[in-house]
């Protein structure tokens, strides 16, 4: 179909594709604005979802590039505050570890460049 043809404008063909999507049971619906340096993959890793189901949720391809600035309707179990915030000393990010023979704290830490206070 020629361009012309088209009723809405094509930001707002995808704020009703975002509109419209949905998620899987259980989860809720929240809007992230890409910043400086992500990536899909790394937003879909923050937010345990699928890059595909990134794409899907917003009207275009999992290798679409993306801009600062552009809003993303996230689907997730669980907010994405419990998952990943900016704060001052850089991204904060829930990781599960399984601990290994030899494992200790102290080595755990090490390893996530934290204290075995923060763990």
């Amino acid at each position: 179909q020629p361009v012309e043809s088209y009723a809405y404008s094509q930001d707002q063909r995808v704020k009703a594709k975002q509109n419209k999507s949905s998620g899987k049971a259980g989860t809720t619906k929240s809007n992230y604005v890409v910043q400086s340096g992500d990536s899909l993959w790394k937003i879909a890793s923050i937010h345990r979802v699928s890059v595909s189901e990134i794409a899907r949720w917003n009207g275009m391809a999992p290798r679409d590039p993306i801009k600062p600035g552009q809003k993303l309707v996230i689907w997730s179990k669980a907010p994405a505050s419990n998952y990943a915030s900016n704060s001052s000393s850089g991204v904060i990010r829930k990781v599960n570890y399984q601990v290994r023979n030899g494992d200790s704290l102290a080595r755990i830490a090490g390893k996530f460049n934290l204290t075995v206070n923060d763990i």
